[in-house]
């Protein structure tokens, strides 16, 4: 696989732990291609697909066109705006749930920033 100088942050948060996920059957765990979706929400306005930014086997065509929402170990302002900053790369939103439950990301606060 090979990726554009820039966006290795965005491929990791795309595919997160399946980036090492081989495609030979063979394998426990491995990608295969899917058909692309027949309707598929789009980017928003301005957000070029991963797709365009990464050399990948066939099997993750269709993952790398997909709008991405990350999820996972978001836990403060700091991380929601980092993924914020690479929107343009594809990362359409954020789960957040656990840290607003456990008080550590503020609603109004997160909204404003991705809103700027």
């Amino acid at each position: 696989m090979q990726v554009s100088h820039g966006y290795e942050a965005a491929l990791g948060a795309a595919l997160g732990e399946d980036l090492t996920a081989p495609v030979d059957e063979t394998a426990p765990s491995y990608w295969f291609a899917l058909a692309d979706y027949t309707d598929a929400p789009g980017l928003p306005g301005g957000v070029e697909p991963l797709a365009r930014f990464v050399v990948a086997p066939a099997a993750l065509a269709r993952r790398l066109k997909t709008p991405v929402i990350a999820s996972g170990g978001i836990a403060s302002l700091d991380d929601l705006a980092a993924l914020h900053a690479h929107e343009s790369d594809g990362i359409a939103g954020a789960i957040i749930g656990r840290a607003l439950y456990d008080v550590r990301i503020d609603l109004k606060r997160a909204l404003a920033l991705v809103s700027a």
